[in-house]
C-alpha cells in the first residue's frame, strides 16, 4: 500500500475540517479584547467588575417595570393609567437609555481611538491601512451596540408587557425604536464630538481640555438623570403649553418617537419626533465623516511622537509651588503631594473616577437649586447650603476612589525600593489632597452663592468650614487602612463588602446632608460644643490608624505583588 494513502490514527473522517478565522475577524476579536480588557474596565485583565457593573446599570430599568406592574393593573371599575402618566413612565427608559450610552461613550472616552500599544504593534505589521480602519470601526460599533443591547434588553422585553396595552405589537415597536435611536444619538454624539476635535485642534491641546470635557459631559448625563422626577411631574404643561425651550430638550425628541409610533399622530410629539430622527441622522453622518479623519491623525501623531516644548507655568502652578512648602513641611510627603497631582490629571482611571463621582455630586446639586415650569428653569435659593455639602461629600469620595484606582502596579516596586514602607505619611497626603480640594471648591462655591444674597456670609462660611470638618472625619474612617502611596496598589473588595459599600452612599450620604444643613443653622454655643466632639473623633481615629499601622496590617490592599524587586523590573508576563 503506496505511504501517502495510509491515514493517521487521529484522523476521523467524519468531522468537518475547522474553519480557520480570516484575518479580519482575528483583527476584530483583538481590537474587540482590547476595548474590553482595558485599564478603564478592568484591572489585570479582571473583568468580574465590569460585569457586574453591566449588571447593576441594566437591573434599573427591571425595577421600574416591576414597580410599573400594579399601576398598570388596577382592580376592576378602576381608573385606567391616563395619556401623561405612561408619557412619563416611557421618559424614564428613554432617558436612562441615554445616560446609559452616553456615560459608556464618555467613560470609554480614551479607548475609542487607538493608543501607542495599538499603533506600535499592528501598524508596522503587514495589513492594509484601511483594514486596519475597518477593524477598528466594526469592534467600536460592537461594543457600544453590546452595552445598548445588554443595558436595555430587560426594559424592551418586559415593560410592554407589564403595561398591556391593547396593541403590544406597537408598544414593543415603540419602546425599541425610541430606545435604540436615543442610545445611539448619545454614543454617536460624543464620537462625533471628539473626531471633530481630534481633527481639528492639536493632540497637546486636546490632552489638556480632556479632563474638562470628561467631567462636563458625566455632569450633564447626571443632570439629566437627576431632574428626571421634575420633568415628568412638569411634563403635561411644558409640553402643552407655548414655551419653545423643551423643543430644544433632546429626551423629549425620543419621547415624541415613542409617543408617535405608538398613539399616532400628535401635535406635541410630531415636531419632537422629527427633530428626535433628525439629530440621530445628522450625529451619526458626522461620526460617519470624522472618524476615519481622526483616526488616521491620531495614528499619525503617535508614530511621529509629540514634539517637545516649553510648559507656561499657569497662574495655578505659581500658587502651588509657593504654598506647599508652607503648608507641607515634610519633604517626602510634598513629592508624594506632588506626584498625586501629576498622576490625577494625566492617568486616564483616576480621572473618570473623579468626573463620574463629582458630576453626581453636581447633578444633586443641581436638583435642589433649579425648578423646572413652562416659562423656564428657575433659580431656588433655598437650596444653596445643602449644595455645598452635597458637592463637598462626593468629592471627598470620589478622591477616594481615585487614589485606589491603580495606574501600573508593575512599577510600584520603585516606590518601595525608594521610599520602603513609610505608613505613617501615606494618610496624611491623602488628607492633604482631599481636605484641601473640598476647602477650595467649598469656598468657590460659597463665593458664587453670596451673590444671590439668599444666605448671610456667616452662614456661607459656616458651610465651609463644616464640609471641611467632614471632609476630615471621613477620610480618617474611610482612609485607615490606607498603607500605599496612592495609585500603586489595588483596592480588593470581597464579595460581602460590597453591600457595605452600598450603604456608605445610600445611608451616609443622606445621614450626613441632614445633619450638616442641621449644623449650618445652630447657634455658635451649640457649634462650638459640635467642633470639639469631632476633633476628639478625629484624634481618635488618627490613634486607631497608628494602631494598624503599628500592627503592620494593610486592611483589604492586594500585598501579593511578586514583582516587588527591582531587579525584575516589572517585566516578566
Amino acid at each position: 500500500m503506496p505511504e501517502s494513502t495510509v491515514l493517521d490514527l487521529r484522523h476521523d473522517p467524519v468531522s468537518p475540517t475547522a474553519r480557520m478565522p480570516g484575518r479580519l475577524e482575528i483583527l476584530i476579536r483583538h481590537l474587540l479584547g482590547r476595548l474590553c480588557q482595558n485599564e478603564m474596565l478592568s484591572t489585570d485583565g479582571d473583568m468580574s467588575r465590569a460585569l457586574q457593573t453591566a449588571w447593576a446599570m441594566a437591573l434599573p430599568q427591571l425595577f421600574a417595570t416591576l414597580m410599573s406592574f400594579p399601576v398598570y393593573h388596577q382592580p376592576h371599575g378602576a381608573p385606567a393609567r391616563g395619556y401623561w402618566p405612561q408619557a412619563g413612565d416611557h421618559y424614564f427608559f428613554i432617558t436612562y437609555a441615554l445616560f446609559v450610552m452616553g456615560a459608556v461613550a464618555v467613560y470609554s472616552w480614551d479607548v475609542l481611538f487607538p493608543d501607542a500599544i495599538d499603533v506600535f504593534v499592528l501598524v508596522p505589521l503587514p495589513l492594509p491601512a484601511r483594514q486596519l480602519l475597518s477593524s477598528r470601526i466594526v469592534a467600536v460599533a460592537i461594543f457600544l451596540a453590546a452595552a445598548l443591547a445588554g443595558t436595555n434588553a430587560l426594559g424592551i422585553v418586559f415593560f410592554p408587557l407589564a403595561a398591556d396595552q391593547p396593541h403590544i405589537g406597537y408598544h414593543i415597536l415603540a419602546h425599541f425604536t425610541s430606545v435604540l435611536l436615543a442610545g445611539t444619538f448619545a454614543c454617536t454624539l460624543v464620537l462625533s464630538i471628539q473626531g471633530i476635535l481630534l481633527t481639528l485642534i492639536s493632540e497637546r491641546l486636546f490632552q489638556k481640555i480632556t479632563p474638562m470635557l470628561q467631567i462636563l459631559g458625566m455632569l450633564m448625563l447626571f443632570t439629566l438623570l437627576s431632574i428626571l422626577p421634575l420633568v415628568v411631574g412638569a411634563l403635561q404643561p411644558l409640553l402643552t403649553s407655548s414655551a419653545r425651550w423643551p423643543l430644544w430638550f433632546p429626551p423629549l425628541w425620543f419621547l415624541g418617537i415613542y409617543q408617535r409610533i405608538m398613539y399616532g399622530s400628535a401635535p406635541p410629539f410630531d415636531l419632537l419626533a422629527t427633530r428626535g430622527v433628525m439629530a440621530t441622522f445628522i450625529t451619526a453622518t458626522i461620526t460617519c465623516i470624522t472618524y476615519p479623519i481622526a483616526y488616521r491623525r491620531k495614528v499619525r501623531l503617535v508614530m511621529e511622537g509629540s514634539v517637545a516644548t516649553a510648559q507656561r507655568r499657569g497662574l495655578f502652578k505659581v500658587a502651588a509651588d509657593a504654598t506647599i512648602p508652607f503648608v507641607i513641611r515634610n519633604s517626602i510627603q510634598r513629592g508624594i503631594y506632588r506626584f498625586i497631582g501629576q498622576t490625577l490629571w494625566r492617568s486616564r482611571r483616576p480621572r473618570a473616577m473623579i468626573a463620574i463621582f463629582l458630576s453626581i455630586g453636581i447633578a444633586l446639586a443641581l436638583s435642589n437649586l433649579i425648578t423646572i415650569a413652562p416659562s423656564g428653569i428657575h433659580f431656588r435659593s433655598d437650596g444653596a447650603l445643602v449644595s455645598i455639602a452635597i458637592i463637598a461629600f462626593w468629592l471627598t469620595f470620589g478622591l477616594r476612589a481615585a487614589f485606589a484606582s491603580p495606574v501600573d502596579l508593575r512599577g510600584s516596586w520603585l516606590f518601595r525600593s525608594i521610599l520602603g514602607r513609610e505608613k505613617s505619611l501615606v494618610l496624611d497626603v491623602q488628607k492633604y489632597w482631599t481636605v484641601y480640594a473640598v476647602m477650595l471648591t467649598s469656598a468657590v462655591l460659597a463665593i458664587a452663592f453670596a451673590f444671590t444674597r439668599a444666605f448671610s456670609m456667616a452662614q456661607l462660611l459656616l458651610a465651609v468650614v463644616l464640609c471641611t470638618v467632614v471632609a476630615i472625619v471621613t477620610t480618617d474612617f474611610y482612609g485607615r487602612h490606607a498603607s500605599a502611596i496612592p495609585f500603586t496598589q489595588a483596592m480588593k473588595t470581597t464579595q460581602h463588602e460590597r453591600p457595605l459599600a452600598a450603604a456608605r452612599y445610600l445611608l451616609v450620604f443622606p445621614f450626613l446632608m441632614t445633619l450638616e444643613v442641621h449644623w449650618m443653622q445652630i447657634g455658635l454655643a451649640w457649634l462650638t460644643c459640635l467642633l470639639l466632639a469631632t476633633y476628639i473623633l478625629h484624634r481618635y481615629l488618627i490613634r486607631a490608624a497608628e494602631n494598624w499601622r503599628a500592627n503592620d496590617f494593610d486592611g483589604n490592599l492586594d500585598d501579593s505583588d511578586h514583582d516587588e524587586f527591582p531587579t525584575s523590573l516589572g517585566l516578566r508576563e
